[in-house]
């Protein structure tokens, strides 16, 4: 099941939701697919890396990095908007092949019910991915967006 939000004419500031905090179990909801993946490619240790940059406008309705392994790791999570930072959190440990932290949406049930939360940019997005480890390809990003 699909659940639509509605976004608004003004970029959001900070995005509050069960993951902001940091330091939450990671969840293992994220198969969902029909959203894009991104792997992350290398990453150094507790390094963000840049995965998704989009210059211009639209509207991006969920973002959410996961384990594509079982290795037990953080996951960070950073997204931009026009240049300003709106989520920026990471995960407790995480030991399961798909745990997660979502920044902009909700899935629940392995994907089975989604609830969308557009949010606007009008210049730019960028969305940063780590982990604990120095890896190739064991993080990755599921997004679902839109440019105007």
């Amino acid at each position: 099941m699909l659940r639509f939000g509605s976004a608004t004419s003004k970029p959001p500031k900070s995005i509050i939701n069960g993951f902001s905090a940091g330091g939450t179990l990671c969840t293992n909801n994220i198969s969902g697919w029909y959203l894009k993946t991104i792997l992350s490619g290398a990453l150094t240790a507790a390094t963000y890396k840049e995965v998704l940059a989009i210059v211009g406008s639209g509207v991006i309705d969920l973002a959410a990095v996961y384990a594509v392994d079982a290795t037990s790791r953080t996951l960070g999570l950073k997204v931009e908007i026009d240049g300003v930072t709106i989520f920026d959190a990471v995960s407790s440990a995480c030991t399961a092949t798909g745990g997660n932290i979502q920044a902009i949406g909700v899935m629940t049930e392995v994907a089975v019910n989604v609830a969308l939360q557009p949010k606007t940019f009008n210049s730019s997005l960028s969305i940063s991915v780590k982990s604990s480890l120095t890896e190739t390809d064991k993080v990755g990003l599921k997004v679902l967006y839109h440019t105007t």
